[in-house]
């Protein structure tokens, strides 16, 4: 009688235990799955710094110079080149203001300049007390690292005529972008302003383009610098570009300082304080300016660039150089303001992007 329980209850004992056990045996398995995901992922992780470090080393300076813009914090600069600044100094310099009445009247405020030096490129940011960036420049050291760099925004462009009929009258197009190293200048638009000078040791050339609305506001320039690659194939034992100047009128006055000085001119008018008239503030305009209430210019290598009459000289020059250094200079600064820009832009002495008897002493 009392047989079967006795059976029941050991084989229930079995069933219990052989639950358990399958259990811990399950457990076992996810540990040893788990614990392979982990080292799969350090593995990769290794393998991804060995990269960056060596074969995918370029690849990976040209994603992080691309993240950099104007209006950042320095603290964000720092951390997408990886490493902080190898010089940093503060200084004075002058910059533009406009009274009440539209009259411009002398200021001088705080820059902070830093470089950042990698042994392909240099990276120089010029930022306020408040470490916002409001200009920076890259220049590579090396003829095989060649970052490129797109103006950020873009322009409208009228569509083909079949299309304009369908109601598709314009399309989007980025600003073009250009290649340090690769790019000649005779690829860009004609600028607003350039200049070069040759020293005893020293080198150095540059053309600036203002973009408005379709560059956010932004100046761009782009040059050769002496503490970069390609300097020495350039054109500079052609003595015309000794002391070149192209675009400086007097007063200079470029696009974002007219718009600054017409808004202040015509506040002025509408309290009864002064009147101002149109035609005056034209006469001051540079080649290529556009003053308040013009059309906006097109990226650059955007549209048809200006028909205007070049030295051959310094066409043959923007034919045979390469650009070596970009510069951007942020919606608040104006390229007449440029803090390391001599009195005037076109004097010996203006640099865009490092100083070359600065940096020496620290290269690597």
């Amino acid at each position: 009688m009392l047989g079967p329980p006795i059976v029941n209850a050991a084989a229930s004992s079995k069933a219990d235990e052989l639950w358990s056990e399958r259990l811990l045996d399950h457990l076992v398995d996810a540990g040893g799955i788990f614990a392979a995901i982990l080292g799969a992922i350090a593995v990769a992780g290794l393998l991804r710094g060995l990269w960056r470090k060596t074969l995918g080393r370029r690849r990976d300076r040209y994603a992080r110079l691309r993240r950099l813009g104007t209006n950042a914090q320095l603290a964000y600069f720092t951390s997408v080149l990886g490493e902080p600044p190898a010089m940093r100094r503060t200084f004075e310099s002058e910059i533009s203001r406009f009274d009440e009445y539209g009259r411009w009247v002398p200021d001088s405020k705080t820059f902070i300049e830093v470089v950042y030096i990698d042994r392909d490129f240099y990276v120089q940011a010029l930022t306020d007390v408040d470490e916002t960036v409001h200009a920076y420049s890259v220049t590579t050291r090396s003829k095989h690292f060649r970052p490129s760099f797109r103006p950020p925004g873009g322009f409208a462009v009228e569509r083909h005529l079949v299309l304009r009929r369908l109601g598709l009258h314009y399309r989007y197009e980025r600003n073009r972008g250009i290649k340090l190293g690769k790019t000649r200048f005779a690829e860009l638009m004609t600028p607003n302003q350039a200049a070069s000078w040759v020293g005893a040791h020293n080198a150095h050339y540059f053309e600036a383009v203002y973009l408005g609305n379709p560059g956010l506001y932004q100046t761009f320039v782009y040059s050769i610098n002496d503490a970069g690659a390609w300097v020495w194939d350039a054109g500079f034992d052609d003595r015309a570009m000794h002391t070149f100047s192209w675009g400086f009128n007097e007063p200079v006055l470029d696009p974002k300082l007219a718009l600054a000085q017409a808004v202040a001119e015509a506040d002025a008018a509408e309290s009864d304080h002064a009147s101002v008239r149109a035609d005056d503030l034209q006469s001051h305009a540079t080649p290529g300016d556009k003053l308040a209430g013009e059309d906006e210019p097109e990226g650059i290598d955007g549209g048809e660039a200006r028909e205007v009459d070049v030295p051959a000289y310094w066409g043959r020059f923007r034919r045979r150089s390469r650009v070596n250094t970009y510069t951007v200079i942020g919606p608040e600064l104006a390229l007449d303001d440029y803090p390391l820009a001599r009195r005037k832009l076109y004097e010996p002495g203006t640099i865009f992007g490092v100083n070359y008897h600065r940096v020496r002493t620290v290269e690597r």
